[in-house]
């Protein structure tokens, strides 16, 4: 009788040291694309590269216009004639040279997207990391918050086909995060005041 007690206080013992390490070891829940959407040197940079890549294409327009007028300019022309046949390279040779600088500025503008999500990512998973450690959290789920909309079918695939379900938002640290990113950068490490919480 003497050792089922001792058996009985000895699981009692376990369960609660594990009730203890589960309790601080939580599974939260973030929204990687609201935190992205609100990172002020995302939305800056982004924007810039934005308003780069609408001036080349404006640039290129106007100079794919200036190409088809100076096209016009052969209508009614012979076009056996050396001016028509000189006309009529140049202007081939100019347009294929846009598309190459199209292509070639396309890349470039990719490449460089590509690097300011890689640069927000790493400084947003930094942050996520070191609040993660002051508050004892283990795991953190990414899923989408967003709304879904009957108008805009890509929101419902989106939530259907997130691995979230639910997240209680009292463990949901969207908010927490976005003000991580939002303060200076001296006070960014200063995670001791700031609880998971839903509060967008």
């Amino acid at each position: 009788m003497r050792i089922v007690a001792v058996f009985i206080g000895w699981c009692m013992t376990i369960i609660g040291s594990c009730h203890v390490a589960f309790g601080q070891t939580p599974i939260v829940a973030i929204d990687m694309g609201a935190v992205f959407e609100s990172h002020p040197l995302f939305v800056s940079q982004l924007e810039a590269l934005k308003q780069e890549l609408r001036q080349f294409e404006e640039d290129q327009n106007r100079q794919r216009e200036a190409l088809q007028a100076k096209f016009q300019t052969l209508r009614g022309q012979d076009p056996s004639s050396e001016v028509y046949r000189q006309t009529e390279a140049e202007v081939a040779s100019q347009s294929a040279n846009l598309d190459v600088q199209k292509r070639l500025r396309s890349k470039e503008f990719a490449q460089r997207e590509a690097k300011i999500y890689f640069e927000i990512y790493t400084d947003v998973s930094a942050k996520v990391s070191s609040y993660c450690q002051h508050h004892g959290i283990a795991t953190v789920i990414h899923y989408n918050s967003r709304p879904m909309d009957l108008n805009n079918p890509a929101t419902i695939m989106d939530r259907i086909g997130s691995n979230v379900v639910h997240a209680r938002p009292d463990w949901e640290i969207t908010a927490a995060i976005k003000q991580l990113c939002a303060a200076p950068a001296q006070a960014a490490g200063n995670t001791s005041n700031l609880q998971p919480r839903l509060n967008r």
